[in-house]
């Protein structure tokens, strides 16, 4: 399936398609251990997901889960199929508990599962996230940590998407985890994923209070500009650090040529940041008012009303206060919400 993918989405699927009966077939073999038909069951439950077809693989994971051989890998992909339904918050947390539990009391857990769980933690809507993280920071700092410090990739790869939501939420877990890991040299990274991770990790890391912002986007950039064939996402990414770094025009151009291939409700976003920062709060409205339009993801959508207050209130409009009023309504981190809270009393 992954190899398809370089002839496109469409293609892969249709072969994956095509390849379902394995299953059937495998399933039908006589003689297999618990263990096996828990294999056969998760796999199926992977190539359903692939398939766009998530509700059927979640019944496959679930089976997993309810029969003799119960797989951490199975509570991991639920987890990604749960987390961003709020009706299945509990079941999602339970699944995450289970996974930390078993890490916790030495069982065999392995680190792709722990760090897989780590990456997706952020993710979703609903609060649930904050206290999650919170609840098992210690075990989080220490796997990531001892997994980098062994030279497992996948350690720095599952800090920089929590990185990007701790950066903020909770920055002395992030800095606890930021000074402990081992700073690899550029040259030493042979794929774009771990390129791309560590400038991720930079980016957050100049988001820290009493930090030396400057040269760690600096650093950042270095690690993004080293990326061999990056993805639109990473052009993305890339774009919203030159922002940070006072360079709104280089980053415009980036953003359109996005742009022009797919207008999304991000790189909307990060054009509305830019048509701000070159003095066009006009144009800055137009396109933050297209962002929001084109905005699926609920959780998000407070960062989307900050920055529209902002814009609105550099156009003089009487009424920008209420952005920052729904703000505060839509927002489902703990220490953001604070913070616009803290901006609403102020502002008149």
């Amino acid at each position: 399936f992954l190899v398809d993918k370089r002839e496109g989405d469409r293609v892969a699927r249709k072969r994956l398609e095509e390849r379902m009966p394995v299953f059937a077939a495998l399933a039908a073999l006589p003689d297999l251990t618990s263990r096996e038909r828990a294999q056969i069951e998760h796999h199926e439950g992977k190539a359903l997901k692939r398939l766009n077809r998530p509700v059927e693989a979640a019944e496959r994971f679930e089976a997993v889960l309810a029969g003799p051989f119960p797989m951490d890998e199975a509570r991991l992909q639920l987890v990604t199929i749960y987390r961003s339904d709020p009706k299945k918050t509990t079941e999602t947390i339970a699944l995450v508990n289970a996974v930390f539990a078993r890490w916790g009391a030495g069982e065999d857990v392995t680190y792709s599962v722990i760090l897989g769980l780590i990456e997706r933690l952020p993710a979703g809507e609903g609060h649930w996230r904050n206290d999650i993280i919170a609840r098992h920071a210690e075990a989080i700092k220490t796997t990531i940590v001892e997994a980098s410090n062994q030279g497992v990739g996948q350690g720095p790869r599952a800090f920089a998407p929590l990185g990007r939501f701790i950066s903020t939420e909770m920055p002395d877990l992030f800095m606890d985890i930021f000074r402990q890991i081992p700073v690899p040299v550029l040259e030493g990274l042979g794929a774009d994923g771990d390129r791309f991770a560590w400038a991720e990790i930079y980016a957050e890391a100049a988001r820290i209070p009493s930090v030396d912002a400057v040269a760690l986007r600096a650093e950042a950039l270095r690690f993004y500009d080293a990326m061999v064939k990056p993805a639109d996402f990473h052009a993305q990414r890339r774009a919203e650090l030159l922002i940070d770094m006072a360079q709104a025009a280089e980053a415009e151009t980036v953003l359109l040529g996005l742009a022009e291939k797919e207008s999304t409700a991000w790189v909307e976003r990060l054009l509305a940041r830019t048509r701000l920062a070159l003095g066009d709060p006009a144009g800055a409205l137009v396109r933050i008012d297209a962002a929001l339009a084109l905005l699926k993801g609920e959780h998000f959508r407070s960062e989307f009303l900050e920055l529209r207050y902002d814009i609105r209130s550099k156009l003089g409009d009487a009424h920008a206060r209420q952005d920052l009023e729904y703000a505060v309504a839509a927002s489902q981190k703990k220490a953001e919400g604070q913070r616009l809270s803290e901006r609403l009393s102020s502002s008149t």
